[in-house]
């Protein structure tokens, strides 16, 4: 988590504006206050990772809890394949017959919600050679790079049918993060494992590749503008017709470049930070930057951001209960039909249409907007929580680290974690809810898939 903080906010952003010749402060309306919040916020969250590490015991009462079920059993080859399997069938249930796009109804089926924690399993065959992180010893099993690759150009196919870019994005992602992982806990060593010319073999690759990837992002990005009215099956047809036509993607850029231009000047909500969609993605100070900037013109420490916070927190809370904190379902419906951010940018623009948007927020900004300076004092309990949550996927034995097949599944999303997302809501839904849900769902999956191994071994 911390790792990934570091690279989005702190390595990144550097060479990757300089890549294309802008500024750090590349259209940011208040760059020191927005320097100045993420210097304090990195300070904070730094020192609680550090009181963390020095208070608790590596092996805690929660994986002591967790260490007595299946939580970190590793999964030999046929289970993992099962596995991916399983994800592939969630993932067309959710997209295909289920119409994750096209479906307006306001309570998600219950199989649905289920394929939301089965989908990740789908990427999961590229573990397949990290066999030392998996603390297997045994000989290779010939044919598995094979079936690997095809495997991935399927799953590379269906993310393209169901427009998703993260679902495309995550198998490259998750094979730097594994070996990252491997290097960092010397599972691997990178001298042995990356000669120079495998270096340059993977730069050159990856520059290749770089060019048509994001090419195919942005056709994706012109069909999302009609997935809630296009059948999943027709988004495959419409994504290979729109990179074909390379006039047709040079004119989205084009008219894309110039909306940012055009919103950079304007009182509009811009999250323009890099013209690369992608490095876009991971490196955007743009987003903390609004916050700040909408936050500051509504006024810091705002009681109306507060309340709407409460009931964000309760619209998570089971209908069952709702009564307890005198929460209508109505209530429930309107304030799950915006984000934070939404209600933030609302306010402070004076514009209630922009409700339903689900922009995307930063802890500095939204943390100011909520409770001004004190949000530095609160996110200290709120993450040595989601810290020790986080620890309890990876167990020590004998002074080495072995992860969870858990871990090794969510490895994007937690190098990703304190990426732009719906903050604060998200942090306190994850601890109240996610992270159990996770887990019992994550083991009744392993206990299904070692189920059918038995069987069809």
């Amino acid at each position: 988590m911390m790792i990934g903080f570091t690279f989005i906010y702190t390595v990144f952003p550097l060479p990757f504006t300089l890549i294309e010749l802008k500024p750090l402060t590349y259209n940011l309306k208040i760059p020191i206050e927005t320097f100045f919040q993420q210097f304090l916020l990195t300070n904070v969250l730094t020192l609680t990772f550090y009181l963390y590490r020095k208070t608790t015991h590596p092996n805690n009462w929660l994986k002591k809890i967790l260490s007595k079920t299946s939580f970190y059993c590793q999964l030999s080859n046929t289970e993992i394949w099962i596995s991916a399997i399983i994800g592939l069938f969630f993932t067309y249930y959710l997209y295909f017959i289920y119409g994750r796009w096209q479906n307006t109804l306001q309570q998600k089926s219950s199989l649905a919600i289920i394929a939301g924690f089965c989908v990740p399993f789908l990427w999961m065959p590229l573990m397949i050679p990290f066999r030392r992180l998996r603390y297997l010893n045994d000989k290779k099993v010939s044919g598995q790079n094979v079936a690997i690759i095809l495997f991935s150009i399927l799953v590379t196919i269906i993310s393209i049918a169901t427009n998703v870019r993260s679902i495309l994005f995550t198998g490259v992602m998750m094979i730097i993060l594994l070996y990252f992982v491997g290097f960092l806990f010397n599972y691997y060593n990178i001298k042995k494992e990356f000669s120079k010319t495998k270096l340059i073999t993977i730069l050159f690759s990856i520059i290749l590749a770089g060019g048509p990837l994001i090419d195919l992002g942005y056709a994706m990005v012109i069909v999302r503008q009609e997935r809630y009215d296009t059948k999943t099956s027709d988004f495959l047809k419409k994504t290979i017709e729109i990179y074909q036509d390379k006039d047709k993607l040079e004119l989205a850029k084009r008219i894309s470049l110039r909306e940012n231009n055009m919103a950079s000047n304007s009182d509009s909500w811009d999250e323009s930070y890099l013209n690369n969609f992608l490095l876009n993605r991971y490196c955007n100070y743009k987003i903390a930057d609004n916050c700040l900037y909408y936050g500051e013109k509504l006024g810091y420490s705002s009681p109306k951001m507060r309340e709407n916070l409460k009931f964000q927190i309760f619209a998570f809370v089971p209908d069952v209960m709702l009564k307890i904190f005198g929460i209508t379902p109505s209530l429930k419906r309107e304030v799950s039909s915006y984000s934070l951010t939404d209600y933030l940018y609302s306010l402070a623009s004076k514009n209630s249409s922009v409700k339903g948007s689900f922009i995307l927020g930063n802890l500095s900004g939204l943390g100011m907007s909520l409770w001004g300076y004190w949000y530095l004092v609160l996110i200290i309990p709120l993450f040595y929580c989601i810290f020790f949550l986080f620890d309890s996927l990876a167990l020590v034995k004998n002074k080495k680290i072995f992860f969870s097949f858990f871990f090794f599944v969510n490895v994007v999303e937690i190098f990703n974690y304190f990426n732009n997302h719906h903050v604060y809501t998200y942090e306190i839904r994850w601890i109240l809810r996610t992270y159990i849900e996770g887990i019992i769902f994550f083991l009744l999956t392993i206990k299904i898939i070692k189920t059918i191994s038995k069987v069809i071994s």
